[in-house]
Order: C-alpha cells, then sequence, then structure tokens
C-alpha cells in the first residue's frame, strides 16, 4: 500500500497508508473502534475503491486486475458475512470455487476435494448437509472461513474472525490461520491474540501509527495512548507465557 486514502461524505477513514505485507507472513491489524482497520481491509479485498494511493497485489496493481484474477488472490471474510438461508453448509463452501471455475472448466472432482479440505480445515465438515438459518453464529463464522480457504488464496483477509466464537475455536483460530502458509491481514481487537502475529500494525483515527513485532509495539506507553488502558507484560509461572494485563487507568 502506497499513500492509500479513503474517505466517506467527504470525511478522511483512511489516510495516507504506506505499508509493506510480506509473503507468508500473518500481519495483525489493531486499533480502536473506528480507527479504520475494515475500512482498510476492504480497500485491499477491492471492496473499495481508493480515493488516493496505490494498492499493489504481487507487485501487479491492484485496479487494472480482472475481479476474477483478484479473487483467485484475494479472499476476505467480513465481520458480518451472510449467506442465503436456503443453501446447504457445503453449498456455502462451494461458492468458493467461483474464481477457479467457468463454462469451459465446470465445478468437478479437484474442486470437490477443495471444498471437503476447507470443511475439515475449519471442523465444520459434520455441518456439511445442515442449513444455513440453521447454524449458531460462531458455527457460521467458522464456514465463512471455510468458504475463503477454498478459493485457494494466496492472501486471506479477516475481520474480527474469532466474533462469535467459544474461547476453544478462539484460542485455535489464529494458529489455523498460521498453518495455512498463506499471506494473512488480521484484524484484531484482543491483544493478547495479537501477540500471536508475526507483525502488528495500530490504526489511530485511520492513520497507521505504529508497526512492528508485537512484542517491541505493544508497550505500556501505546496501549495506554492508542487504547487508554494501562497494560503490562505478566508472566505465567507455570509454562512461562507471557500475557497483557490490563487495568483501567487510574481517575
Amino acid at each position: 500500500m502506497e499513500g492509500v486514502a479513503w474517505r466517506a461524505g467527504g470525511w478522511p477513514v483512511v489516510e495516507d497508508i504506506a505499508l509493506h505485507i510480506r509473503e507468508g507472513e500473518t500481519f495483525g491489524l489493531i486499533g480502536p473502534n473506528g480507527s479504520g482497520k475494515s475500512t482498510l481491509l476492504r480497500l485491499i479485498a477491492g471492496v473499495l475503491t481508493p480515493a488516493a494511493g496505490m494498492i499493489r497485489l504481487d507487485g501487479q496493481a491492484q485496479a487494472r486486475l480482472s475481479r476474477r484474477c483478484a479473487a483467485r488472490m484475494v479472499a476476505f471474510v467480513a465481520q458480518q458475512a451472510e449467506t442465503s438461508e436456503r443453501v446447504t453448509v457445503r453449498d456455502a463452501v462451494e461458492l468458493g470455487r467461483t474464481p477457479w471455475i467457468s463454462m469451459l472448466a465446470p465445478f468437478g472432482g479437484r474442486d470437490d476435494r477443495v471444498v471437503t479440505r476447507a470443511l475439515q480445515q475449519v471442523g465444520t465438515a459434520a455441518l456439511a448437509d445442515r442449513y444455513w438459518h440453521g447454524l449458531s453464529g460462531g458455527e457460521r463464522q467458522r464456514v465463512h472461513l471455510a468458504r475463503a480457504l477454498a478459493q485457494e488464496p494466496r492472501i486471506l483477509l479477516l475481520d474480527e474472525p474469532t466474533n462469535h466464537l467459544d474461547f476453544i475455536q478462539q484460542l485455535s483460530i489464529l494458529r489455523l490461520v498460521r498453518s495455512l502458509g498463506v499471506t494473512a491481514m488480521v484484524a484484531l481487537h484482543d491483544l493478547n491474540q495479537a501477540l500471536k502475529c508475526d507483525r502488528i500494525g495500530v490504526m489511530q483515527r485511520g492513520r497507521l501509527v505504529a508497526c512492528g513485532p508485537p512484542r517491541d509495539i505493544l508497550t505500556p506507553d501505546l496501549m495506554a495512548r492508542v487504547f487508554d488502558v494501562r497494560g503490562h507484560f505478566v508472566t505465567d509461572p507455570t509454562d512461562g507465557h507471557r500475557f497483557i494485563r490490563f487495568t483501567l487507568p487510574e481517575v
């Protein structure tokens, strides 16, 4: 991203974003509500068009890519992704194969295997014949992730992927993403989850104010300045794992 900006009603939502995501890394995007995280992901996904600047995907200008070519490269899972209620889980995941099929190359055996693998990766294989309207919020989120994986993307964009997930699923979701071997950009609210990313970018009022390894970036000063909380690292004596403990600032 080079000088990327986007405005709504004349008001800047994202301003002057310059960022290079490394191939194969899991990059966490953090910031308070309204800081521009979701908008930035939508710009990268091509859902929104930048008002200024340029986005390149694998060195190619995003604006010059066809929708089919872009969809083969990038998969996006939004916070509030929806699907027709009258489809089964497997039908919904098969939609991820759309960029790869055509009249000359219809849905075939390889596509079927890719869909099955995607369902298995997110633990939804047992739900394959269920209808969408009968799923819980967490199940729907996992099905949308499976649909994105069925695209076989090189770049995976996830907007708050742990929303609606129960505790064990929250713990496993980033581990799953890291295991896929794709370049991933993940918007997160939980700063302890962000610690598991290779690098993080901190958004504040539409701007990228910090970028780097989580433990270098998430200092007490930054957490107080950007998130208005007191945070400091604590070491778990049982396994030596470090995590952030938060308290409200003193009034």
